[in-house]
C-alpha cells in the first residue's frame, strides 16, 4: 500500500476539466431496487441514498448503472461516501458493504475493472476496505482496516493514466493507493455504484455523494451536462457563457479566446452595461475559491454618478441579491475605489475603501465559499486583502458574473478579463 500526496497526484493536470456529477435521477436515469433493497435521490444533501435488509441466506444489494462512462484516456474519479449505519455480521463469511467500481461493459465481467468498497465483515479487519481487480473472489480482494477518520466518511479516488489504472483512499489528508490494474483499456468505463448485506442483522443505510470527474481537454459526449466545474482554469471563449442581448445598446463583450472584453459605450446613459455570465455546466459547488485577473482598459474618474467592473458570485435560484457576494473596481466623482457588498448594493449598506495604487489598472479579485462563509478579497502589495464577507450563505451551485457598468455621463469603459480559475 503506498502512499502520496494529492499535489504529487495532480501534476501535470494543465488543459484538464472537472465536473461533479449529479446524483439526481435525471443522471442516474437506470436505478435497479432489488427485493430487499433500495437507492433513492436525495434532493437535500445530493446524495444517493441506499438502503438494504436482508431476511433470508440469499444476500440483498441494490445498485445504480449512471447513464454517463468515465472519460477516455486518462481520468480522475473521486467521490465521497457516508456509512450512516452498518453492523458488524455475528457469522463467518458475511458482510455490509457500500461499493463502487468502474468496468468495461464492453467486454463483460470484470476482465477490465477496478473496484473499491467500504465493508463490515465477521473476518478480521472488520471494518475494512476491500478492493480488486479482475477477480472479486476473497482470494483475489485486498483487504485493509479502515483508518479511524475512514470509519463512517471518507473519499475514495480512481485514477487512470496511459493503461493503468489505480484506487486511492483518503486518510490524514494523504491519498493511500489500495489497487492497481495494468494494461487496461482506455475507452470509457461504466462507473457502477451500490450497496449490499448478507446478513440477517437489520437495515444497512449508506450514500455516496460528490462525484468529480477529471478528464483531459473537452468534455466527451456521454458526460452528461447540467453539472458544475471545479478547480481549473477556465476557457474564455463566449460560446461558453451567456451574454445578455438585451444590453447590446448599452455594451459590448468580446473574446480572443484567452480573455473576454467588456466594454461599457460611452453614449449611452442608461445603467446597464456590457455582461457576461458562465453558464449552468460552469457552476461552482461546495466550497469553492474563485480567482480573476482584470485590466481595465478605459475607467476614468466619472464626471457625474460612478461606474464599476465586477466579479458577482450567486444563487442565481435564490430570490433577488439574498445569496450573493460581489466585488467591484469602483469610480465616483471622489475618486478611485474599491467596492463589496452582499443583499444591498447601496453605497451606504456596501464596504467601500480607496483603491490602493497596484490595482487601479490592473489586478485580481478572489471570492470564496467555506462552508456557508462567502468571502471577496483583492490583490495588493502581494497579498489578498480581504474587502467583504458574508456569513449564513447557501451551499447550492452558484455562477459568477463579470460585467461593466455605469450609471450616468457619456465617457467610455471598458475592461479584460483573463485567467479565470476555480480551485
Amino acid at each position: 500500500m503506498d502512499s502520496t500526496n494529492d499535489m504529487l497526484l495532480d501534476d501535470g493536470l494543465e488543459g484538464w476539466t472537472s465536473m461533479t456529477l449529479s446524483a439526481d435521477a435525471g443522471t442516474h436515469n437506470r436505478i435497479f431496487a432489488y427485493q430487499y433493497g433500495d437507492v433513492t435521490y436525495n434532493a437535500t444533501t445530493g446524495a444517493l441514498d441506499f438502503s438494504v435488509i436482508n431476511s433470508d441466506s440469499a444476500g440483498a444489494f441494490a445498485q445504480t448503472n449512471p447513464n454517463l462512462k468515465t472519460p477516455a484516456g486518462d481520468f480522475d474519479i473521486r467521490m465521497d461516501y457516508n456509512i450512516t449505519h452498518f453492523t458488524i455480521p455475528l457469522y463467518a463469511g458475511t458482510y455490509t458493504r457500500l461499493s463502487t467500481r468502474i468496468y468495461d461493459a464492453a467486454l463483460g465481467g470484470n476482465i477490465q475493472s477496478v473496484y473499491i468498497g467500504m465493508q463490515e465483515r465477521y473476518e478480521s479487519p472488520q471494518r475494512s476496505f476491500r478492493a480488486y481487480t479482475t477477480d472479486s473472489s476473497e482470494s483475489g480482494c485486498t483487504y485493509v482496516a479502515r483508518p479511524s477518520d475512514c470509519l463512517t466518511t471518507g473519499k475514495i479516488r480512481y485514477i487512470r493514466r496511459g493503461t493503468t489504472t489505480t484506487v486511492y483512499y483518503l486518510s490524514g489528508g494523504v491519498w493511500y493507493s489500495l489497487a492497481s490494474k495494468l494494461s487496461c483499456t482506455t475507452t470509457p468505463w461504466t462507473i457502477n455504484l451500490s450497496a449490499a448485506q448478507f446478513t440477517a442483522v437489520d437495515t444497512s443505510t449508506s450514500s455516496l455523494s460528490n462525484m468529480i470527474v477529471m478528464q483531459k481537454a473537452v468534455p466527451e459526449a456521454d458526460i452528461v451536462l447540467g453539472t458544475c466545474l471545479l478547480p481549473q482554469t477556465l476557457p474564455l471563449d463566449l460560446p461558453n457563457y451567456l451574454y445578455d442581448a438585451s444590453n447590446a445598446t448599452y455594451g459590448t463583450a468580446t473574446s480572443d479566446g484567452t480573455s473576454i472584453t467588456v466594454t461599457r459605450n460611452a453614449t449611452s446613459a442608461d445603467s446597464s452595461g456590457g455582461e457576461v455570465r458562465m453558464s449552468a455546466q460552469y457552476r461552482v459547488c461546495g466550497d469553492f475559491d474563485v480567482t480573476v485577473d482584470y485590466n481595465l482598459t478605459a475607467f476614468p474618474t466619472p464626471a457625474s454618478g460612478v461606474a464599476w467592473f465586477a466579479l458577482k458570485t450567486h444563487d442565481p435560484l435564490a430570490s433577488g441579491d439574498t445569496q450573493n457576494i460581489s466585488i467591484e473596481r469602483y469610480a465616483t466623482t471622489a475618486g478611485q475605489k474599491l467596492k463589496g457588498w452582499d443583499t444591498n448594493s447601496s453605497d451606504a449598506a456596501s464596504t467601500i475603501v480607496s483603491c490602493p495604487s497596484d490595482c487601479l489598472t490592473t489586478g485580481k479579485f478572489r471570492v470564496t465559499r467555506v462552508s456557508t462563509t462567502v468571502t471577496v478579497y483583492y490583490w495588493t502589495a502581494g497579498a489578498w486583502v480581504q474587502l467583504r464577507q458574508k456569513t449564513g450563505a447557501n451551499t447550492e451551485r452558484w455562477d459568477f458574473r463579470m460585467y461593466i457598468g455605469k450609471s450616468t455621463g457619456s465617457a467610455l469603459y471598458s475592461g479584460i478579463i483573463s485567467n479565470v480559475v476555480v480551485h
